[in-house]
């Protein structure tokens, strides 16, 4: 079983559409529904998801998006120690480094992220939503075939 924890950015290319962005970011959260990965999101990145599509989404559109990635996935709390954890990683940026530790704590084995820079000092492996898919081709058919019928793509 492969236990991933998808970055923030890669829900906001989700449920934001972001074009440059979304084909790979939406394959790889489709993997979060094979039964051989766990998929992590931080409760965290939740928030801060709602925070920044809020503008430019119906809030109805919004709390949908957020009830369908909690049920799909498994949601890490944010503990003290992960904070604390966060301070004495000292990466580049605070919240990835909080979300490091709060990966690590529910044993992760890869960060998915666009940002890759931000999780260096991470400890665990992390790659792009290019790399993940890559790495999992054995599947790829199949999820694309999905991706095909959910947005009728031809």
């Amino acid at each position: 079983m492969m236990k991933f924890l998808l970055d923030t950015n890669i829900l906001i290319d989700v449920y934001s559409k972001r074009e440059e962005n979304f084909e790979k970011s939406f394959l790889v959260y489709l993997e979060s529904l094979n039964q051989e990965n766990e998929c992590f999101i931080s409760a965290k990145s939740i928030v801060d998801m709602h925070y920044s599509l809020k503008k430019t989404n119906k809030k109805e559109i919004l709390l949908r998006n957020i009830k369908e990635t909690i049920e799909i996935t498994t949601i890490i709390d944010l503990k003290l120690n992960d904070l604390i954890e966060a301070y004495e990683i000292n990466g580049k940026d605070f919240e990835d480094d909080v979300l490091v530790a709060s990966a690590k704590r529910a044993g992760a084995d890869i960060i998915i992220t666009r940002n890759k820079i931000n999780f260096s000092r991470s400890g665990i492996k992390v790659m792009t939503p290019e790399e993940y898919l890559k790495s999992v081709n054995k599947d790829k058919m199949r999820v694309q075939e999905t991706f095909t019928e959910i947005y009728k793509v031809t």
